[in-house]
């Protein structure tokens, strides 16, 4: 037996979009401050050229630590030395494999990063953040659907039970010749009588026989054919 080896598959290698930025806004009381050497300097502005417009970014320690082509823990320090000059600020902590921190651009101190949450709601939301909100919503979206079709469904499952006993009752009525309009009392009897699993058969029988002796002593046809159906249940379950 002959077995043919598949030919390897070509792998296509998607090439990274090309680095749009141009420019890096950083706090002026930064470059006014003698403290602080030349590379916390191009950390804070490597920082900001990843800031948004809200100066919140999401950049890791590692890909400034790329571009500076020093090591990750180099970036740290000179991160922690701006964290404590007050110019980038820790808003929100990641996670170790799943999102990186949440850090802002201190351009102006008196500004709160509430403030700046509340001006700015969506760009203080990693794209991480906003896709799993998306999925939360989607997810809620969909749910709420399924709970309108089963209300639908029982919504119609409900009408189709009354048009049945309105049915069933007028059949009820043509079987005992009662030469009247149909009323609300007269489904309610079929609806009890379901209810007690009364066959509607019998239901009729019982009818017509207290209909013949009504009309055979000439008394006043009932308004409806509710006390009668009741009668009849008592009837049973004696």
């Amino acid at each position: 037996m002959e077995f043919n080896i598949p030919n390897q598959p070509k792998v296509k290698i998607k090439q990274a979009p090309p680095d749009q930025r141009k420019i890096a806004v950083i706090p002026l009381a930064a470059l006014r401050d003698k403290t602080l050497d030349n590379q916390a300097i191009r950390v804070l502005g490597l920082y900001a050229s990843y800031a948004n417009r809200a100066g919140i970014t999401w950049v890791s320690s590692k890909r400034i630590a790329g571009e500076l082509n020093v090591s990750p823990s180099a970036i740290s320090r000179q991160l922690s030395k701006l964290k404590k000059k007050g110019y980038v600020e820790l808003v929100k902590r990641g996670y170790v494999g799943q999102r990186t921190d949440t850090i802002r651009i201190v351009f102006d101190p008196s500004i709160k990063t509430e403030d700046v949450v509340a001006m700015f709601s969506d760009d203080v939301k990693s794209p991480l953040m906003l896709k799993e909100e998306y999925k939360s919503m989607n997810d809620k979206t969909k749910q709420k659907v399924v709970r309108q079709k089963k209300v639908i469904t029982k919504s119609n499952n409900v009408d189709q039970k009354v048009i049945d006993n309105k049915n069933e009752a007028m059949a009820v009525l043509a079987s005992c010749k009662i030469e009247r309009e149909l009323n609300q009392a007269d489904i309610n009897a079929i609806a009890l009588a379901k209810s007690e699993n009364y066959p509607i058969i019998e239901l009729i029988a019982y009818i017509q026989e207290s209909y013949k002796m009504i009309r055979a002593e000439g008394l006043k046809e009932p308004a409806s054919i509710l006390d009668l159906t009741m009668k009849a249940l008592a009837d049973r379950r004696v």
